[in-house]
């Protein structure tokens, strides 16, 4: 009965409610360990860190991290409870439909600094 499914490509896009959307995908038990403050991005938060991913792999690697490769990364906005959305960060795409336990794809936590 989780009412936070989006399945629409307009929808998709706004969706900003990646630690929110973190929280139901661990509640339904996952078995995802992240750290305390850290969430899987939604697709919006995505397509921000891919407008800016130059930036954010110079700040990554400034502090020791791994870059954000050129791949497909799966996001915390969830299509069903089988399927979810994940964007390429090669070139911006957006598939929908994809099986959680099917494909091969990156997950990458993500923290809010200041």
């Amino acid at each position: 009965n989780y009412e936070g499914y989006i399945n629409e490509y307009d929808d998709a896009v706004a969706d900003w409610n990646g630690k929110s959307n973190t929280e139901h995908i661990k509640m339904v038990g996952t078995g995802i360990k992240l750290e305390e403050g850290e969430w899987i991005p939604s697709v919006a938060e995505w397509y921000l860190i891919y407008l800016n991913k130059r930036s954010v792999n110079a700040a990554i690697e400034l502090s020791g991290g791994s870059r954000i490769q050129d791949g497909w990364y799966w996001s915390s906005t969830e299509f069903s409870a089988t399927s979810a959305w994940r964007l390429g960060l090669s070139d911006g795409s957006l598939y929908r439909w994809h099986a959680k336990v099917s494909l091969s794809t990156y997950v990458r936590a993500v923290a809010a600094f200041h």
